[in-house]
């Protein structure tokens, strides 16, 4: 991983591992995409898994492996009421 590596989530990072530290025993990560937390909690905890269902990203932290896949798939739709605008820039 590189040295300057950002990630809108890691802000939160030193906190979690502060606060799981005095508990070690086990930690999951659900959505892990990339492992970033899951390596530093590897510092800490005794057993870590880490739930990512994109196969994709999941091949991108070195040593992991797939145990299961999942096959859900949710599609929410929403229909505009009439008259409303959509926001903004989208």
């Amino acid at each position: 991983m590189p040295e300057q590596y950002w990630n809108h989530n890691a802000a939160f990072h030193d906190e979690i591992l502060a606060e799981t530290s005095t508990r070690g025993g086990r930690a999951c990560d659900v959505g892990c995409w990339e492992g970033l937390l899951l390596q530093r909690l590897a510092g800490v905890c005794e057993e870590i898994v880490g739930i990512e269902v994109d196969p994709a990203t999941a091949r991108l932290l070195p040593g992991s492996r797939v145990r299961r896949r999942f096959y859900y798939r949710y599609t929410l739709t929403w229909d505009r009421p009439a008259g409303l605008a959509p926001e903004a820039g989208r």
